[in-house]
């Protein structure tokens, strides 16, 4: 798994493969059940570190992460020092 996007009382799983597979669980819920590889990088999104190329920042504070398929996901502020701190950049 790539990441992971809240979809309503879904959750939206992208996969290594490039399909996705709707789940009837929250976020919350599989984060619970996720290894530590997974955390928020904004309130919609799980990531999975593994999987990560680099973090970039921008004008604004804004900050997005590039996936290793080359996808990018917006970085909320609020996630910013956790992500930072769990890629041992900060």
């Amino acid at each position: 798994m790539l990441w992971i996007r809240a979809d309503g009382d879904y959750s939206e799983v992208r996969l290594l493969d490039g399909r996705s597979e709707l789940r009837d669980k929250s976020l919350a819920a599989l984060t619970a059940v996720l290894p530590p590889d997974f955390v928020r990088c904004h309130r919609s999104c799980l990531v999975n570190l593994r999987h990560n190329r680099s973090l970039h920042s921008g004008s604004g504070s804004r900050y997005w992460l590039v996936m290793a398929n080359g996808k990018e996901l917006q970085v909320g502020r609020t996630y910013i020092s956790g992500l930072r701190r769990e890629l041992g950049i900060d």
